[in-house]
């Protein structure tokens, strides 16, 4: 986390956040948690066959939450 924190200008407020788990379900637990306007991420553009078969976290996420999703491919 301490090298993608100094990847981000100084400027720009942020929290650090580290969970262990199912990403999908642990992102929407948090969000339940602490208000956020956007979930911005990215898709590893597995292809349709691929996330049928094991998911898809942005999928899941734009799904279960009540924010704003923003995927980047």
């Amino acid at each position: 986390l301490e090298e993608a924190d100094a990847l981000i200008p100084k400027n720009i407020p942020r929290e650090l956040i580290l969970r262990v788990g199912n990403p999908g379900e642990e992102l929407v637990t948090l969000t339940l948690q602490k208000p956020f306007d956007l979930i911005i991420m990215g898709s590893r553009g597995r292809g349709a066959l691929k996330s049928l078969l094991m998911g898809s976290v942005s999928s899941h996420l734009v799904n279960n939450v009540k924010c704003s999703v923003w995927i980047i491919k």
